[in-house]
């Protein structure tokens, strides 16, 4: 299966009689467009392995709109932002994971913990004769 960025050149390329530029998307990018799992976000999704949100949810609607309104740049525009977003996702959920794994930063200044108070002084005296 082609990927958005052909999709887009080739939608880009398109001419009225072979003269004039008409950018046009063909039913099968429309039809294409319109199902998460084939739309830009569900291509970024496959290759970044990042789950859904409402943000993702957004970016392809405005995409299948411009898809469906045969606006190839805005389409463009969209698919990049797409990728973008992804990538930015994919850095989070990196940095949560192996800040999970190793909850102290290599070359993180070492911090001195206060020492114990001693048991003498935390000993609590009863309250009498009330």
């Amino acid at each position: 299966m082609k990927r958005w960025e052909q999709r887009i050149e080739e939608a880009r390329d398109q001419r009225v009689l072979g003269l004039f530029a008409y950018p046009r998307f063909t039913a099968e990018d429309r039809r294409l467009a319109a199902e998460w799992m084939t739309c830009a976000v569900g291509e970024v999704r496959k290759r970044y392995g990042i789950r859904m949100d409402r943000i993702l949810g957004r970016l392809g609607t405005e995409f299948y709109r411009a898809v469906y309104r045969n606006q190839a740049d805005r389409a463009a525009e969209l698919r990049e932002a797409i990728d973008e977003y992804a990538l930015t996702r994919k850095r989070q959920d990196w940095e949560r994971k192996s800040a999970l794994r190793d909850p102290i930063p290599r070359g993180a200044p070492s911090v001195e913990l206060p020492e114990a108070p001693s048991a003498a002084a935390s000993r609590v005296r009863p309250v009498r004769g009330r």
